[in-house]
């Protein structure tokens, strides 16, 4: 499902070669932020951790070369925010990647649209 896309490959190329920002270290709240984004998105990071840990992997390194971790984090702890709003795109360094994957998802085996174009 997930390495079939172009895009996504193309987005997971470009997340490999962002020089590391923050000294290239992951922590457990880069972790939970990337969780908390994709469960925002209605994403499931289990799932895309299981069918894809490479992607999954390279996405957690972005978040932890991520030079705006307080913000996601004050972002997504706003309660009132609403849902549509679309400013992390323009700080989160995994922006393309989750903007495709959410596309992706809504291309299942039950809607005729293709999803490669």
């Amino acid at each position: 499902m997930l390495g079939g896309s172009a895009e996504f490959l193309a987005a997971l190329s470009r997340a490999q070669h962002k020089p590391a920002a923050r000294g290239g270290r992951a922590d457990a709240d880069d972790d939970l932020l990337l969780c908390r984004r994709m469960r925002a998105l209605h994403l499931d990071p289990d799932e895309l951790y299981c069918s894809d840990p490479r992607a999954f992997s390279a996405m957690q390194r972005l978040c932890g070369n991520c030079d705006c971790p307080g913000r996601c984090a004050q972002d997504l702890g706003d309660e009132f925010a609403d849902p549509g709003w679309q400013d992390w795109r323009n700080y989160c360094p995994n922006a393309t990647t989750l903007s495709i994957l959410s596309a992706l998802q809504g291309c299942g085996p039950d809607e005729p649209i293709a999803c490669d174009g």
